[in-house]
């Protein structure tokens, strides 16, 4: 599957004076974000081109939700990324708009980042199963000595065993 970059919108940035525009990309273990912040008042402030890299490991779920005119991208953390200032995170959501033309490239884009996260968890599990060679060796244990009441020579007795006799 070829590299899937998608177009995206974050809306109402600092209390609606601007917005942020920007491309998704998947890359080796990260999740690419690249980005213009633009105000959305007068139009005159236009940011320069910005970057950030979320590790694919933090990232537990990418979720799409159908609008009427868009559709709502939502990345689901296990830990607070380390994202520039003007993202507005939800608890552990990024909330992202794509524009309607774009649903296609949005199925394929979650499909390809949800199989990246998935192999780099089935990673980790592969990782966590491999014991080290000193929890494989059998350890030595010695019988302890009976106790004189376990046996049946003598000590107390077993009411089933005696019963039948």
């Amino acid at each position: 599957m070829s590299n899937i970059v998608l177009p995206f919108k974050q809306k109402e940035i600092y209390l609606g004076l601007a917005e942020i525009s920007g491309l998704l990309r998947v890359a080796k273990d990260v999740l690419e974000i690249e980005y213009k912040v633009k105000d959305t008042t007068l139009g005159l402030l236009d940011s320069s081109v910005k970057s950030c890299h979320i590790p694919l490991r933090i990232l537990d779920s990418v979720e799409l939700k159908e609008k009427w005119f868009s559709v709502r991208v939502e990345l689901v953390f296990n830990r607070i990324p380390n994202l520039d200032n003007p993202f507005q995170l939800e608890e552990n959501r990024l909330k992202l708009s794509v524009k309607k033309k774009h649903l296609d490239k949005a199925q394929a884009f979650r499909s390809k980042l949800m199989y990246e996260i998935l192999e780099l968890q089935l990673e980790h599990l592969d990782d966590e199963d491999e014991e080290p060679e000193y929890r494989l060796r059998k350890k030595r244990v010695t019988p302890r000595p009976k106790r004189p009441e376990e046996t049946s020579e003598g000590g107390l007795k077993n009411m089933l065993r005696d019963s039948e006799k």
